[in-house]
């Protein structure tokens, strides 16, 4: 009896612990890291969950192939045939060796660019989108304004040094937020290995190796890693885009001017602080079903949906502490359907943190019949009934009525 008891008891605090445990989640202070420059951001919602000098200029360096990657995606074909240049092929730093008049699938330079960190083959990416490193750098700088990073200049598609060549960890994360929506980016950043066949101009095969040690077999694995890029120059040190997923949500960590020995602990750092401390929940989908209410003068009600969702990243202990606040204007008819008539304000800690606007699911006009439209709740006359009702008063009344006084007026002319 002792022994069972023992053991019942055991089990009771064990399954207490377990409670415990999910109901409150350990909590990690902010890391402290090496790098002088880092963000972690949100994925879905880009939010800011860590930020250490994160709008502070900083070089960019090979971390600059994002952007290029990007153009490339979206003004060419992966099949297309690049030649490349005797520019491309004078490229310092990191190459995979291209010979002047060499041809590669856009594919494969895109390939040798993010796996290997190619600089010649970032050059006859950008000859062949722009038709010059000139004006390729313009459409660089147009495509950083137009996703949002407004902080940054760009003279390079490679990202050697250029003292006017030059962002902040902010607009990268940015810039590599916006990259991960494109399927062949995921995987072209996810990619460990890849191998180039030989060309006209070389006749031996080219294996790439990816220089992101988060997603190789090393000592710095990170689970759920797949992405993005490394750089390095001596003006700005060790730079990386890092992201992983856990739980279906994703982080994008930007870190800049690091040392070699410690970016990776950095990295993992950082990772874990976005990954393991925040939830990101919808609080409101679009189209929500939110409030009926009356229309003054009226007996009439109409329902409010929501116009858009309200995604929200939240540190964990705080998932339901937010607190929404429905505002409605005086409402009278006419009313649109889709028109604003209020919205929700969403609070955490005293602070707004969004906005929902709250639209009419349905129009109403102003006649006759106005006060006739109420909420079902009191038994009122469906809307079709009343467009039908409608109906039977224009073609029992008001038709049959015009008739009779055409007649009537149409009798006496031929008196």
């Amino acid at each position: 009896m002792k022994k069972s008891a023992i053991i019942i008891i055991m089990l009771f605090l064990l399954n207490l612990n377990i409670r415990f445990t999910y109901a409150n989640p350990a909590k990690i202070a902010p890391p402290q890291i090496n790098a002088k420059n880092a963000v972690v951001m949100d994925y879905e919602t880009g939010q800011i969950l860590y930020d250490k000098n994160g709008h502070i200029k900083v070089y960019p360096a090979s971390t600059t192939k994002v952007l290029t990657a990007i153009l490339a995606l979206e003004k060419g074909n992966l099949d297309d045939t690049v030649t490349a240049s005797k520019n491309a092929a004078n490229v310092e730093g990191s190459k995979i060796y291209l010979s002047e008049g060499e041809q590669l699938k856009l594919r494969q330079l895109l390939y040798a660019m993010m796996v290997e960190s190619a600089n010649d083959a970032a050059v006859a990416i950008a000859e062949y989108i722009g038709g010059s490193v000139e004006n390729f750098a313009n459409m660089m700088n147009e495509k950083a304004q137009q996703i949002g990073a407004k902080d940054s200049h760009f003279v390079t598609p490679n990202g050697l040094h250029d003292p006017d060549h030059y962002t902040t960890a902010y607009d990268m994360a940015l810039i590599a937020r916006y990259a991960m929506k494109n399927q062949f980016f995921r995987e072209l950043v996810n990619t460990i290995t890849y191998v180039i066949p030989p060309t006209n101009k070389f006749k031996e095969k080219r294996v790439l190796l990816n220089t992101n040690m988060l997603i190789r077999p090393t000592k710095y694995h990170y689970d759920g890693a797949d992405g993005i890029k490394t750089g390095y120059t001596s003006e700005a040190n060790k730079c990386l885009l890092a992201t992983a997923m856990r739980n279906d949500r994703r982080v994008i960590v930007a870190i800049y001017d690091d040392d070699s020995s410690i970016i990776w602990k950095d990295a993992t750092d950082l990772l874990n602080y976005g990954l393991d401390n925040f939830i990101t929940k919808t609080y409101i989908h679009k189209g929500d079903y939110v409030k009926k209410i009356p229309i003054d003068g009226t007996t009439a009600y109409v329902d409010l949906k929501a116009a858009q969702d309200f995604i929200y990243t939240v540190p964990t202990d705080k998932a339901d502490s937010i607190k929404a606040h429905i505002k409605i204007k005086n409402i009278k008819v006419p009313i649109n359907k889709g028109q604003r008539l209020g919205y929700i304000s969403y609070e955490l800690d005293g602070k707004e943190i969004g906005k929902v606007n709250l639209i009419a699911d349905r129009a109403i006009k102003a006649n006759i019949l106005s006060n006739l439209y109420s909420s079902s709740s009191k038994n009122a006359i469906d809307n079709d009934l009343l467009r039908q009702l409608e109906k039977w008063i224009y073609w029992g009344i008001l038709a049959p009525g015009a008739f009779i006084l055409g007649f009537w007026i149409k009798k006496r002319k031929t008196k």
